[in-house]
């Protein structure tokens, strides 16, 4: 039950980045800038989980001093890859569609997931790399190229 309430918060967060790339493509255009853009964005994602924070939703300890030593250096450019993506949507999204561009998206994150599984990249449990994994893989590069027929 837990398991497949995961799985339908995550493709709701799929919709919501749909969502998020109509949406910021539009503040993008309106602004001439894609970092503009991005900026917004950010800005707003920021004082939106800081409210969340404020109002007791996202729970946690509070032990933000103690948590902050703990961080590794490398873990601190997770919002340099947040930035990165953003940019990235508002450029490509009106060149190449929503469509494209989420599938796109989608094929990168399940090729550095499979990389993570795998070979246990950053602490992350390994889950063995087996032919169904492969194949799923697969079909998402079919479907980058196939979204590409006009």
């Amino acid at each position: 039950m837990l398991r497949t309430l995961m799985l339908l918060l995550m493709v709701a967060s799929g919709l919501a980045l749909g969502l998020q790339i109509v949406m910021n493509t539009r503040v993008r255009t309106a602004l001439e800038s894609p970092a503009m853009g991005a900026a917004v964005s950010l800005t707003v994602s920021v004082v939106t989980v800081a409210l969340l924070i404020g109002f007791g939703l996202l729970g946690g300890t509070g032990n933000a001093p103690a948590g902050f030593r703990s961080v590794p250096p490398w873990a601190w450019f997770g919002g340099v890859c947040g930035a990165f993506y953003l940019v990235a949507f508002v450029i490509a999204m009106p060149r190449i569609g929503v469509a494209s561009t989420i599938c796109a998206t989608v094929l990168g994150q399940q090729l550095i997931s499979l990389c993570f599984d795998t070979f246990g990249w950053l602490g992350a449990t390994k889950v063995p790399l087996t032919p169904s994994r492969l194949i799923g893989a697969g079909l998402l590069f079919a479907g980058v190229v196939l979204l590409q027929r006009r």
